[in-house]
């Protein structure tokens, strides 16, 4: 797929895949047509800017990012199970009948473990 893009500075301050949007961005912010370029390397749009997405500098930016999406899931899980863990002990210590079954609560507690482990601390 043919990307249409506008760089000025060393930078790209527009792209898209449909050319007559790239031209209608020319006619009325001023560039020039020869400012208009085409490329088969997908652009992304990061930081209220684009850039290639096959860059080092974007793949590196996008594994941090997802890796920042995965902790806060998985804080988000453990936080909102807490309150079961804690009720199971409590009812567990006061010898009463336990709102989850032993196989739930053991299933809990190993998905608890496998969001600490998907968690990077840095």
């Amino acid at each position: 797929m043919i990307t249409y893009y506008i760089e000025k500075d060393d930078k790209i301050i527009f792209a898209s895949t449909d050319l007559q949007t790239i031209q209608n961005t020319v006619k009325f912010s001023g560039y020039a047509e020869a400012d208009i370029q085409e490329t088969e390397r997908p652009i992304v749009k990061v930081h209220g800017g684009y850039e290639f997405a096959d860059t080092s500098e974007y793949q590196a930016e996008f594994a941090r990012q997802e890796q920042e999406r995965i902790n806060q899931e998985a804080e988000q899980f453990l936080n909102d199970t807490d309150w079961m863990v804690i009720r199971h002990r409590d009812q567990l210590a006061l010898g009463i009948p336990t709102s989850l079954t032993e196989e739930e609560f053991r299933q809990l507690l190993l998905d608890r473990q496998a969001a600490r482990d998907q968690v990077i601390r840095q």
